[in-house]
């Protein structure tokens, strides 16, 4: 979901995330416009909420906070960590009536960037939890050691040596390509491990510590929404509230004890879990999307993620039958014969990779391995009505020897960064660090001790779960068995809580990486609390073509707090193939490079991130 950026995940070093709910404005794949005028670095950082314009419709601001909360109050701010602050404004003014504060969100990860998600998804999420009687900022941010938020995470020199690390590892296949393979990336775990052992933040990025950084946001926000009333009171103007607009009527939100209003998403979720647990009386309104089961991800499990995924690949089958003509793979004897062509497919390239050659010449010949497809299959089960017109596209493509598209994708996945000079290039604004593996890895129990046979078994009771993902999933494992920093502060439970207002948990019927049942099973440790199902597949209901009632359900609750009946199902709307959302993919011969294929693909090039939670 980017400029020029790899499609096919190198999946053992980074850990992606959720993203857009609708797709990323063309300025965002295109160009940096706009961006050139705005620099972090010239944003001076403070203790106080100070605004900046930025992006053109946005506020910016750098906000000091203690890189070790754990510290004697004294001393707290002797070391400090400058997060990088977002907000979209309410459309109307923090003195209107209908205005309802601040909206925090997280788009996933761990390690996803609060700012990237909000440039391109904010009037997106913003248009979801807005209704006439509520009008919210939506304000997101980057985690400690997350991109914009400094110091930062890294373990490279430079972003080139990593895109050469990476793409060694994306050469050596998933862990199901053999034992070769696996002893590869084990010892490649283990050498990334030692070269981050002394990054400079690694042991103080633990979400017990975003989740402390997220309260004080909170209170920030909540000082600076009180000055903005005094201001007006006073008939002094502040930043874009008009000093006449009158308070008649306005309920005190800025008066009392500050109160968190999130939405997030994925790993966001347990973010927010979190932040209930250790502060149950700080929570308003709480809406989780994709939930993780909290204490498998603490134990660094990561075994109750893939219960629901084969269920999702198989939806991939259904819909193809059901849309006929519309998916290039139909197949007239039914779903399981779709799905049968394909594993015969998916057989023949693991015995036999292909060589691929571009029909024009324009693009360098290159191998298409197995694990390139099934990497690339496993990655569309994310935002199924998005992307699986564009996998039927692309298998159908490649199982008759047409391979431009395909190349286009793996140019993508060989794309490094070359920055010439110091300026916000776009390579350097996406370029990933190593702050998802410090998050998850660090937060997680200690795997240091496992043996490459305890992993195998694993890998093999992955792989039981979920033929289509076991595999890739076990990566994430994998890369922790190296890891040798422990965050400082660990938030290991209890995960629960009465908290001020009941949390609203949504799951998909079936998702690929968060089943449905973590969040019956959260749910049942915060009283009150109410799971809305949406009858869809796809990773997170509301970065699915989100459906009408899914979306009533959410306004209503962020504007009064209602919770829908328990049990409610929420049906789609739409689903992939439906002939009112999809025109079938042509090659356009527009010579760019960039369309065809990949434009029903863009949603996952963002920051290298097409997998995870």
């Amino acid at each position: 979901m980017a400029p020029i950026e790899q499609i096919f995940a190198v999946i053992l070093l980074v850990i992606p995330t959720c993203f857009a709910i609708l797709p990323l404005p063309d300025h965002f794949y295109n160009s940096v416009a706009g961006r050139s005028t705005f620099r972090w670095s010239d944003v001076e950082p403070s203790k106080e909420l100070t605004y900046h314009t930025c992006f053109e419709s946005f506020r910016c601001a750098r906000l000091l906070v203690p890189l070790d909360w754990q510290a004697p109050e004294a001393s707290r701010y002797n070391q400090t960590v400058a997060l990088a602050i977002i907000k979209l404004p309410a459309r109307v003014s923090t003195l209107n009536t209908t205005y309802g504060g601040a909206v925090i969100t997280n788009p996933g990860g761990p390690g996803g960037s609060g700012i990237e998600h909000l440039l391109s998804a904010g009037t997106s999420l913003q248009w979801a939890v807005d209704s006439d009687s509520k009008h919210f900022d939506i304000v997101s941010f980057d985690p400690r050691g997350v991109l914009h938020s400094g110091p930062d995470a890294s373990c490279f020199p430079s972003p080139l040596t990593r895109d050469l690390w990476n793409i060694k590892i994306h050469e050596e296949g998933n862990l199901d390509s053999g034992n070769r393979a696996i002893g590869l990336q084990w010892a490649r775990a283990k050498a990334f491990g030692k070269m981050c052992a002394d990054a400079e933040i690694g042991d103080y990025m633990g979400s017990a510590s975003v989740a402390r950084d997220i309260l004080e946001i909170v209170e920030r926000i909540h000082e600076h929404h009180h000055k903005t009333i005094s201001a007006a009171e006073t008939g002094l103007a502040s930043e874009s509230v008009p000093a006449q607009s009158p308070l008649v009527g306005k309920e005190r939100d800025d008066i009392g004890t500050p109160m968190l209003q999130y939405l997030g998403f994925s790993y966001g979720t347990f973010l927010g879990n979190t932040f209930a647990s250790m502060f149950p009386d700080r929570v308003k309104r709480m809406v989780l999307d994709g939930v993780v089961d909290a204490p498998d991800y603490m134990a660094q499990g990561w075994s109750t993620n893939l219960q629901d995924t084969d269920k999702v690949m198989d939806a991939f089958y259904k819909y193809c039958f059901e849309a006929g003509s519309l998916c290039p793979l139909y197949d007239r004897a039914g779903p399981e014969a779709i799905k049968s062509s394909l594993s015969g497919f998916l057989q023949m390239v693991q015995e036999n990779p292909i060589v691929a050659v571009d029909s024009s010449g324009s693009l360098t010949p290159d191998i298409l391995t197995y694990s390139d497809i099934r990497r690339f299959i496993f990655m569309s089960l994310y935002s199924p009505v998005r992307n699986f017109p564009g996998l039927a596209f692309l298998l159908d493509q490649l199982r008759n020897g047409e391979y431009d598209q395909a190349l286009r994708l793996m140019a993508l996945q060989t794309d490094v960064h070359c920055p010439r000079d110091n300026s916000t290039a776009a390579s350097q604004l996406l370029a990933e660090n190593e702050a998802p593996r410090a998050i998850m890895c660090g937060d997680g129990d200690d795997m240091s001790n496992q043996t490459l046979p305890d992993f195998k078994e694993y890998l093999r009771l992955l792989e039981a779960q979920s033929s289509t993902g076991g595999a890739i999933w076990a990566s994430f494992r994998l890369i922790c068995t190296g890891w040798q920093v422990r965050s400082k502060w660990r938030y290991t439970g209890p995960f629960g809580g009465n908290t001020s207002k009941p949390i609203l948990w949504i799951g998909n019927t079936a998702d690929p990486v968060t089943p449905i049942r973590n969040a019956h099973k959260m749910a049942k440790n915060f009283p009150g609390s109410v799971v809305l199902q949406a009858d869809s597949v796809g990773h997170c209901s509301l970065f699915n073509r989100p459906s009408n009632c899914t979306l009533e359900v959410i306004r209503q609750y962020f504007s009064s707090g209602a919770l829908p009946e328990m049990g409610t199902v929420c049906p789609a709307d739409r689903n992939p193939f439906d002939s009112n959302v999809f025109t079938p993919l042509k090659y356009s011969g527009d010579g760019n490079g960039q369309v065809h294929i990949l434009d029903s693909l863009k949603y996952f090039q963002w920051r290298r991130f097409p997998l995870g939670i």
